[in-house]
């Protein structure tokens, strides 16, 4: 059963973005660098909301659990 996002994460997940933008986007100036941080980020906020759990992190992310997987290999996530 996929509960969803609440507003409380929703509002969490969108501060955390922009302070990611103002912070990042005065230090790194290559996109692909940029695009990676804001995934690894994204994930992870992905896992620790849904307590470790591969497949609602994915739905949340809106990617297909497989493709989480990837990144999350890409990137060296545990």
């Amino acid at each position: 059963m996929n509960r969803g996002v609440t507003p409380e994460e929703t509002n969490e997940l969108m501060d955390i973005t922009a302070d990611m933008q103002l912070y990042r986007m005065t230090r790194v100036y290559d996109l692909t660098k940029l695009t990676e941080a804001v995934e690894i980020e994204k994930i992870h906020f992905a896992l620790k909301i849904h307590k470790g759990n591969r497949t609602r992190a994915a739905e949340m992310l809106g990617l297909k659990r497989t493709c989480l997987l990837a990144k999350m290999r890409k990137y060296n996530i545990a």
